[in-house]
């Protein structure tokens, strides 16, 4: 008991081995015009911390962001969109990431978009922004997405899908035969001394050359793994958090915190938190010191302690999307205070909104039109705004709508601080919009002079009190559905010679889609044994773009 109270009484001294930094809270947001998703986060050899996302919309890249020593954010550095003959489609991307101890990543980058998006790819990437190489997955291994990517050995990659296929690839990109002494572990981490790696109940320390140099065996499954230095080893199971020494003796064990999958530790404290959650700061004996509250609006994916400087990272929702945010702070003083300059109080809808569902809505979806919308803001900060923004965004589908935006400018304002400000806005519809209308949500934009994050707590949404008033029905003597109303099934007859191809959607009377079709012969048969009784309603485009519709009601 001694050794551990003494371990316990030296370790922040041991843990104090560079010079400590002191920042005030800062935040920042990457790319925040357009929707971004944060991906993941590791440290560089030389302690810097780097931030991979996503950047969805047009560009479509895949980006990261590093975060220097002295607290400073870079701006993003963005990843190439083709190597060789392997083109990426980065929106929508789910990327695993490998990080080399060389300070080289290894993505398995798994395309995932509703646009045509080439097959998933296994990449490096050196610590200089350069491409080493490049693996496509098309009609050469499997067409499944990247579940699982780790090291077997210092020089040899693993790759599992989805599909359970599992691969070994050397550092070069080559692929490599398998090997009965390879153990494909559930997590492999870098250490100062070789790696430490987990698989079920069990906790190795590695050599460098990926022998078992001591092994740990817990009661629960082990959920997460993280290292302070040489001397600590934090692990969550799904029972505990335990805290051992770099022999892997146990210092400190509580089954107050399980399945915590944020770990970080400072000198004086150890950090926790699950992914869209709080941050509980705890002493090295596992006892709560105290609790930091996350906004709803801030997804945590990423919490990192680095000379003392904390870094937490992830997605911040706004009405145009999702940006990543990256906020430092000192860890000795935590502060998650977000500043805001500008905040959305109330959103008033002064009577029910009335829309429908149109086929001819560019090219379908709701009409919604919005009257007499009145928003209420407030200054929470020390400069006076004279001009700002107001934004409406509405999400859609990709395969047909685009979704539309509306700003309204407001100048000549002279909104102090402190004050509180309604403004009305023009009367406006939003046409191809595929998402019932049970939420109305805006953004306020303050002037381009005041800080960068002014746009930290700008959003808010309310319910919406709709009604749909009805589906306009497009016939066309070209083509016919029976039988209407149908039990099983339905047929539908096109009366075209030259008969090519149709793209079509059923949706429900909610407008909700329910599936998508295409159409290449004069005769199609459509199950119906899975749909819910009720009307739904087929929406037909030919190939010069014309659209019809027709009402089906569905009987059991």
């Amino acid at each position: 008991m001694s050794m551990k109270m003494d371990l316990y009484v030296y370790l922040p001294m041991l843990l104090l081995c560079s010079t400590l930094t002191i920042v005030s809270g800062q935040t920042k947001l990457i790319n925040p015009q357009l929707s971004n998703n944060f991906i993941d986060s590791y440290l560089l050899p030389d302690s810097t911390i780097r931030f991979i996302g996503s950047e969805h919309g047009r560009n479509r890249g895949l980006f990261y962001v590093d975060k220097l020593l002295n607290g400073t954010i870079t701006a993003p550095v963005f990843f190439p969109e083709s190597i060789g003959d392997i083109d990426f489609n980065f929106a929508g991307v789910d990327c695993k990431v490998l990080p080399m101890k060389s300070g080289d990543v290894v993505l398995g980058i798994n395309q995932q978009d509703c646009d045509f998006a080439p097959y998933s790819s296994l990449a490096r990437f050196s610590i200089n922004e350069d491409v080493l190489w490049a693996v496509s997955m098309e009609h050469f291994f499997f067409n499944y997405a990247v579940h699982k990517l780790t090291l077997v050995d210092s020089n040899i990659i693993c790759l599992i899908s989805d599909g359970l296929d599992t691969l070994y690839f050397d550092m070069d990109g080559n692929e490599v035969a398998e090997n009965l002494l390879y153990v494909v572990y559930d997590t492999v981490i870098a250490a100062p001394i070789g790696y430490y790696a987990k698989l079920g109940e069990d906790l190795f320390h590695l050599t460098e050359q990926f022998d078992v140099f001591n092994l740990a065996k817990l009661d629960d499954d082990i959920r997460m793994l993280s290292v302070s230095g040489d001397s600590l080893i934090i692990v969550s199971t799904s029972n505990a958090l335990v805290t051992l020494d770099s022999t892997f003796d146990l210092i400190s064990n509580s089954q107050n915190f399980i399945n915590v999958n944020l770990i970080s530790t400072s000198a004086d404290w150890i950090w926790v938190g699950q992914k869209n959650g709080d941050i509980i700061q705890l002493d090295y004996l596992l006892q709560p010191h105290d609790t930091f509250l996350i906004h709803n609006d801030f997804q945590l994916m990423s919490m990192v302690v680095v000379n003392e400087i904390m870094t937490l990272s992830g997605n911040y929702i706004s009405a145009t999307g999702s940006s990543v945010f990256l906020h430092s702070t000192n860890a000795g003083q935590f502060n998650f205070d977000i500043k805001k300059d500008i905040a959305i109080e109330a959103i008033r809808l002064e009577e029910p909104i009335i829309y429908s569902f149109e086929p001819f809505a560019h090219p379908w979806g709701f009409n919604i039109p919005y009257k007499n919308v009145v928003v209420t803001l407030s200054n929470t900060g020390q400069d006076t705004i004279q001009t700002l923004t107001v934004l409406y965004s509405a999400g859609s589908g990709c395969f047909f709508c685009q979704g539309e935006s509306h700003r309204w400018a407001f100048d000549s304002l002279n909104l102090f601080p402190g004050l509180q400000i309604d403004l009305e806005l023009d009367d406006f519809s939003v046409w191809c919009v595929s998402q019932t209308p049970t939420k109305f949500c805006l953004s306020v934009f303050p002037a381009d002079s005041l800080p960068e994050t002014d746009q930290i707590n700008n959003r808010l949404c309310v319910d919406a009190d709709a009604f749909l008033t009805g589906v306009t029905e497009v016939g066309s003597s070209a083509w016919s559905i029976s039988p209407n109303p149908a039990d099983k099934f339905v047929t539908i007859h096109i009366d075209d010679v030259t008969m090519t191809a149709y793209q079509g959607v059923i949706v429900n009377g909610r407008g909700e889609l329910v599936e998508r079709i295409e159409l290449t012969e004069n005769t199609t048969q459509i199950e119906l044994e899975d749909y819910v009784p009720g009307i739904y309603f087929l929406h037909l485009m030919n190939v010069e773009g014309v659209y019809t519709t027709k009402k089906i009601s569905v009987i059991h």
